[in-house]
This record gives C-alpha cells, sequence and structure tokens, in this order.
C-alpha cells in the first residue's frame, strides 16, 4: 500500500471508495460481496500476500460474482516521478476483462476530473486467476501531493465510486448481461 506524501494510506482511500461503491452498487439493486469491509485480511493474519490475494479471488469465486473489481490508487517508485503522475488506469489479463477494464476508464478519470485515463495488459494475482472478467482500477496517484489532497475531500470517494457504477452498467449493458446476482469488488 502508497503512502502520499502528507501520510493518507492507499488502504484507508481504497476502502472509502469500495464502501462507497457498494452502496451505489445496492441502491442499482445488485448484490455485492466485498472481499474486505474494515481494516483486515480474509485469509490467515501473517500469510504471505499471494495468499491473501488468492483469498480474495477464491471468496469472489465462491460467490458466484459476475464482475471482480480491485480498488487502488497508485504511486511511482520514484519520488520525482510520483510528484507529478497522474491517470486513472485500468488492469486487466484476461481478453474477457479487456471490454470491461475500458469501459470503466474515462467514467472514472471524468468522475474525480482527470484529463489522463487508459486500460492496460497486466498479469496480477487477482486479475490472472479470476473466471470472471475482473479489473485492477487504479483510481488515480496518491504519491502526487495535489490528487492526494484531492482523496481528503468529503465527496471524493462518492465520485470515484460514481465513476465505476457509471462504467460498470455501460458495461452490462454493452454484454447484454443485467446487474443482477453476486458482484465482487
Amino acid at each position: 500500500g502508497a503512502v502520499g506524501r502528507d501520510g493518507r494510506l492507499e488502504k484507508d482511500v481504497n476502502l472509502e471508495v469500495s464502501q462507497a461503491l457498494r452502496r451505489g452498487l445496492e441502491a442499482a439493486g445488485a448484490q455485492v460481496t466485498m472481499t474486505r469491509d474494515a481494516d483486515s485480511s480474509v485469509a490467515a493474519p501473517g500469510v504471505p500476500a499471494d495468499q491473501e490475494l488468492g483469498a480474495r479471488v477464491r471468496l469472489a469465486e465462491e460467490a458466484g460474482a459476475q464482475v471482480f473489481l480491485s480498488i487502488h490508487h497508485n504511486a511511482k517508485a520514484s519520488v520525482a516521478e510520483g510528484r507529478v503522475s497522474h491517470g486513472s488506469h485500468m488492469y486487466y489479463f484476461h481478453p474477457q476483462s479487456r471490454v470491461l477494464a475500458q469501459t470503466l476508464a474515462a467514467p472514472v478519470a471524468a468522475a474525480i476530473g482527470e484529463p489522463q485515463y487508459a486500460s492496460f495488459w497486466r498479469s496480477f494475482q487477482v486479475t490472472r486467476q479470476t473466471g470472471m472478467p475482473a479489473v485492477l482500477v487504479e483510481v488515480n496517484f496518491l504519491s502526487n501531493p495535489a490528487l492526494e489532497a484531492q482523496t481528503r475531500q468529503s465527496d471524493y470517494a462518492a465520485r470515484a465510486a460514481g465513476g465505476i457504477l457509471q462504467g460498470l452498467l455501460e458495461f452490462f449493458r454493452r454484454t447484454q448481461d443485467t446487474p443482477v446476482g453476486a458482484w465482487g469488488s
């Protein structure tokens, strides 16, 4: 988890956005399965990261989720690059997830006022190991102090979640599916 220059923890921002997304999805009639709804692990405490990530995927699979989203805020290893980095990035692995990633990118960026967005193929465990369309959502760069400050605004989580929700609804419209049943988050 990234830590912003002013001390904002990525895990806290991710959870705020995820909880706001859950509220929006449930209001739209979806059944939501959260892999975490508090600052806790899914697997046993202290297990290696691959086991924790595997437990999240299994939870979504067991719930019969139609999609799996992993919500994050990006950071660059280089302090100089991190301070100026922008962009909402959607990462997918399987071809079935590409449309979901592309459909999420623009509404997420627009919702938070970010002019840059893209979808990329990458091999992350939570997108690689799932049987349903899966996307790792990097809402924006927590390593950029100006963007970190935005995450402290009272409406930030709702705006970011609103963009994700808009993209999900469009994805289901495009794929002729209905947003009913279990949704992973």
